[in-house]
C-alpha cells in the first residue's frame, strides 16, 4: 500500500495524458494473483467505500433522468465489477454459486428495500418464484411487471401457481394493473403491466 501511494502522483499524471496506459499500468500488478480473490476484494471495496464516495454528482443526475422518465445507459471502460449489478438473495446464497459475491438478506421486505437502497440502488428486477413474486405484490413494493406467456401448458397435482401466494378472496379484491406493451417474442409474448 505505501507504494501505492508514493507513486500516486506518477500514476495521476499518466491518467491525465493517457487512460489506456494507466490502466494498462495500474492492472499489470494483479498479474497472477487470483482472479475469485481479486473479484471479492473488488467487489467489496468498490460498493461499500468508493461508489458512494466517488461518484455523487453522476448519482445526483442519473436520478434526476430517471424521475423525468428517461432511460439511462452506461458507456464504460471500466472493470466489469463495477458496472455488474449488485446481486441479493433473499435468505442465503449455497457456497460457491455462480452469484457469489452477493448481498444476502432476509426479513420485512420494506427493511431489505430499505438496505438495498443504502447501495445507491435506483431500480430492482426481482425474479422469483410464486412465493417471492406474490410477496412483493402483497406488500404493494411492484409498480411494473414483465409477464412472458407461452403456448405451452402442464400441470398435475400441487402444481403451484405463478402468483400462489397472493390472497384474493374476491374479483372485487382483484389487483389490477394498466397493460402498457404486448409484444411477440419469438414464439412467446411479452406484457408489460404497470401496477
Amino acid at each position: 500500500m505505501a507504494d501505492l501511494v508514493a507513486e500516486a502522483p506518477s500514476l495521476l499524471l499518466l491518467d491525465r495524458q493517457d487512460r489506456g496506459d494507466f490502466l494498462r499500468s495500474f492492472y499489470r500488478r494483479y498479474e497472477g494473483a487470483p482472479v475469485a480473490r481479486l473479484r471479492d476484494d473488488g467487489w467489496e471495496l468498490f460498493h461499500h467505500l468508493l461508489l458512494a464516495k466517488s461518484f455523487p454528482d453522476g448519482f445526483a443526475r442519473v436520478r434526476k433522468h430517471r424521475a423525468l422518465g428517461h432511460r439511462t445507459v452506461l458507456i464504460t471502460g471500466a472493470l466489469d465489477l463495477v458496472v455488474e449489478p449488485l446481486r441479493v438473495v433473499l435468505g442465503s446464497a449455497p457456497k460457491g454459486a455462480k452469484m457469489r459475491p452477493c448481498l444476502e438478506l432476509s426479513g420485512d421486505l420494506s427493511h431489505v428495500l430499505d438496505e438495498i437502497a443504502s447501495h445507491d440502488v435506483l431500480q430492482l428486477l426481482v425474479e422469483g418464484g410464486p412465493t417471492t413474486a406474490s410477496s412483493f405484490l402483497e406488500a404493494g413494493l411492484v409498480n411494473h411487471i414483465v409477464w412472458y406467456q407461452s403456448a405451452s401448458f402442464a400441470g398435475s397435482d400441487g402444481t403451484l401457481g405463478a402468483l400462489k401466494g397472493l390472497s384474493t378472496s374476491t374479483i372485487a379484491a382483484l389487483r389490477r394493473g394498466r397493460i402498457v406493451s404486448v409484444q411477440r417474442v419469438g414464439e412467446d409474448i411479452r406484457i408489460d403491466v404497470e401496477v
